[in-house]
Formats: structure tokens, C-alpha cells, sequence
């Protein structure tokens, strides 16, 4: 008797993956399902059979089934502000694909263009376009956009009058502080590199700053756009 307990227990846990491998990298999406299949099935909340995928890891974890995710909060909170109080499957929708960073998320059927196309009246590179739903993530990663801080960095008036994404690359991590801003990426005039190198010659701390691998390095010295 003790042999076959002993046997079943190494099937499930083969099934599981956890005998394969040390941590959930390692197991593959469908062997969650292999196990269980009968807890998709009954899902009610929301449903999952026909809408949800099998590859039960897109939004569950293996330590728990509630809640699913983690969801990032600290790029887009969900237990505060707004958006607390929605279901996630009013947002995540499956049928656009897995939800990594979002890619899976209509953010257009609660925020119409009736609704959202008058508040951005004159935002340079607005566009409410139902074949990308998640579109306002590009300027609202966190849910609400702060207002642009024009006291430090002016983009209503003088030569930076460009659309949010040109200088902001979300998926460089955060607007906060300018922290994903570019000012070397997109720029092959005044802003190339090698062109900045040779105007700070007799900048004595420039090679102290200059990191191409940190883009938005100009900040350190001209947080105000120019010196």
C-alpha cells in the first residue's frame, strides 16, 4: 500500500512539474491544466471555458489561484485609485492575447472616444484607435497621466512640441521624473551623440554623465531642456 501512495504522490507531482523543476519557469503553461482542467471548467468568476486560455500561468501563479496575476500595481495600480473597483476581466480581454504588459488590455470600451477625445484637445499625438485598445497606455502607463511639468521642461512652447511617445519609451520603465525619456534616440542632428561629444569638450564632469545606456543622461545637466 505505502508503495502505491508513494507512486501516485511522484505521478502528480510529475504532472505539477515540481519533480522536473526547482521553481515555475520551468513548468510549462499546459501542465497546469493536466490538473486542473475541472477547476477551468467550473470557473464562473469570470468565466473561463471558450474565453480564458488553457496556459493557466498568463494570469495565475503557482502559490495561489486568488488573486490572479500579480498584477504590476507599481506600474498600474488596481487597489487604489479608479480602477479599483473594476473586475479584471472588464479590462483584460483574452481574445487580444496573453497579458504580458498589458498587451491584452481594452482600455477603449470603458474610455470612448466621446468621452476621451475632448480632454485631448490639442495633445500632440492623441489618437483613439479601436485596433489597438490598449493605446492609452502609451501616455497613461499608470492609469492617470500627471500633467507635463512645463516649469522644468517645456514641450507646450519652444523646439519640443512632438508627440509624448517620440521622447517617452514605455517600455523603458516609467514617466516618473523623465526616468524613460530618450533625448539621443530619436534626434540625428543637434542631439546625436557624437555631435554632443565634440560641444562638451570643456565640460569637465560630461564623461561623468554621459551613458548611452541611461538615454535620457542630457537630464543630469538640462533638466529645463537647454543649459
Amino acid at each position: 500500500m505505502r508503495t502505491l501512495v508513494l507512486v501516485l504522490v511522484a505521478a502528480l507531482t510529475a504532472a505539477c512539474g515540481l519533480e522536473r523543476h526547482a521553481n515555475t519557469d520551468g513548468i510549462a503553461d499546459n501542465d497546469c491544466y493536466a490538473c486542473h482542467r475541472a477547476n477551468y471548467e467550473q470557473a464562473s468568476d469570470p468565466v473561463h471555458v471558450g474565453v480564458m486560455p488553457t496556459t493557466c500561468r498568463d494570469c495565475h501563479s503557482q502559490i495561489a489561484w486568488r488573486p490572479a496575476g500579480p498584477h504590476p500595481d507599481a506600474a498600474f495600480p488596481i487597489r487604489s485609485g479608479p480602477h479599483a473597483a473594476v473586475d479584471c476581466g472588464a479590462c483584460h480581454k483574452a481574445a487580444l492575447g496573453p497579458p504580458t504588459d498589458g498587451a491584452n488590455t481594452d482600455c477603449l470600451t470603458c474610455h470612448t472616444q466621446a468621452t476621451t477625445a475632448p480632454a485631448h484637445v490639442g495633445e500632440p499625438g492623441y489618437s483613439w484607435d479601436p485596433a489597438f485598445p490598449h493605446s492609452c497606455l502609451t501616455c497613461h502607463p499608470q492609469g492617470l497621466a500627471n500633467k507635463h511639468p512645463e516649469d522644468r521642461f517645456p514641450i507646450a512652447s519652444g523646439p519640443h512640441q512632438m508627440p509624448c511617445a517620440d521622447c517617452h519609451i514605455r517600455a523603458t520603465g516609467p514617466n516618473t521624473g523623465g526616468m524613460n525619456t530618450t533625448c539621443i534616440g530619436c534626434h540625428t542632428g543637434e542631439h546625436a551623440l557624437t555631435r554632443a561629444d565634440r560641444q562638451h569638450d570643456e565640460v569637465g564632469d560630461y564623461g561623468q554623465h554621459r551613458d548611452p545606456t541611461k538615454p535620457h543622461f542630457c537630464l543630469d545637466c538640462h533638466p529645463n531642456g537647454r543649459h
